[in-house]
């Protein structure tokens, strides 16, 4: 039985007591009223129809000052509605009302759990982010004792989605962690959302300079990309940081994150093999690889700065014979391009002892670096 049939029902004996006059709070009669209409078109299955008889019982009910258990059964009729009728914008704020007089009341826990998780839901589908952390992790509150769920699983995404709008990484990183730990628990799959919580946890430990974390998190989220047939639009500039994270990678650590990823449930799963291009062509065997000789630094952005925000950016670039640098190109900068625009502009005045092949300077192709902006 659903949240609304159970209210329903409550409801339903409440009415009952009320008009026998045997409450000591009879309901009102415009209460009544709206509610009988609310009831016959739920009877005819008739939702929209519903819903103002609903939004009219409750605002009723608020009026007259009815006692808290009736008035949270009429909450919760509203909220239901608005929510499977997918207003959103309206599901949320509704959901929140009717959290407050469950709570009065002192329903079981299993009504305020589907009240909370439906409110952080509805909060993140009408895109208030605010109202969804906290309602998600009131309820994550809530549902502690429930153990790992699939309920939990999605309130620990909506924390992350939600942080990750407001560009607070660090906290979407550790919020998509504890959402894919769960997953471990609960039977991981492939799907986007998998994916793009992989890639907050990558971020937001490249940002600590967790260079093992990072590459790990990174190779889940570029492989379900691949799996699920490049649904990442960044899948190839993800895949191209992962290539250079990994190379620069000790030999231990490089053992270690191959260590992880085979004993993680959450890379069980097949993957499409893709080849790897080598950067000089093949047959080529006296080649020596463009060497720096002097890098600028990126300033920090100084609105992100202002705003405390925190970022990352790839370039790639070609080092021409004469080891200046050319073709300068930003493959991806998160959360924000301005951290990709002073990568570039630093790259730009980047200069190189030029590659060499067979002793002659060569244009060097595809050089990719990786930049971390950080206020810690």
């Amino acid at each position: 039985m659903g949240v609304m049939q159970r209210w329903i029902l409550t409801l339903v004996a409440a009415c009952a007591v009320g008009l026998a006059g045997q409450a000591a709070n009879a309901i009102p009669a415009e209460v009544m009223t709206a509610y009988r209409a609310y009831m016959a078109a739920i009877e005819a299955d008739d939702l929209q129809g519903a819903l103002p008889h609903a939004e009219e019982a409750y605002q009723a009910g608020v009026r007259a000052r009815i006692d808290d258990e009736t008035l949270a059964a009429l909450a919760v009729n509203r909220a239901q509605l608005h929510f499977d009728l997918q207003d959103f914008a309206r599901a949320g704020p509704a959901w929140d009302d009717a959290i407050v007089l469950i709570r009065r009341t002192g329903a079981d826990r299993e009504l305020m759990d589907d009240a909370l998780f439906s409110a952080a839901f509805a909060h993140h589908v009408a895109g208030n982010s605010s109202g969804v952390a906290s309602r998600a992790r009131a309820y994550l509150d809530y549902a502690s004792a429930f153990g790992p769920t699939q309920n939990v699983y999605v309130a620990h995404s909506l924390i992350a989605m939600s942080e990750w709008s407001s560009s607070r990484i660090r906290q979407a990183g550790r919020a998509a962690e504890d959402a894919l730990r769960v997953a471990e628990q609960i039977g991981p799959e492939v799907n986007t959302t998998n994916m793009l919580l992989a890639k907050m946890a990558a971020i937001a430990h490249a940002l600590r300079r967790n260079r093992v974390d990072a590459a790990y998190f990174l190779t889940l989220s570029t492989d379900y990309s691949a799996a699920l047939g490049d649904a990442d639009p960044e899948h190839h500039a993800m895949s191209a940081w992962l290539n250079y994270m990994r190379r620069n990678l000790t030999d231990r650590q490089r053992q270690d994150l191959f260590d992880r990823t085979l004993a993680s449930p959450l890379f069980d799963f097949d993957m499409p093999e893709r080849p790897q291009p080598e950067p000089w062509g093949e047959g080529i065997v006296t080649a020596v690889d463009a060497v720096p000789r002097r890098r600028a630094t990126p300033s920090y952005p100084e609105q992100a700065q202002m705003q405390g925000m925190e970022g990352l950016a790839m370039v790639q670039f070609d080092v021409s014979s004469d080891g200046r640098t050319e073709n300068v190109e930003v493959i991806f900068s998160l959360p924000n391009s301005v951290f990709g625009a002073e990568a570039a502009r630093a790259v730009r005045q980047w200069r190189y002892d030029p590659a060499t092949i067979d002793g002659q300077p060569v244009r060097r192709v595809g050089v990719q670096t990786h930049f971390d902006f950080s206020l810690q």
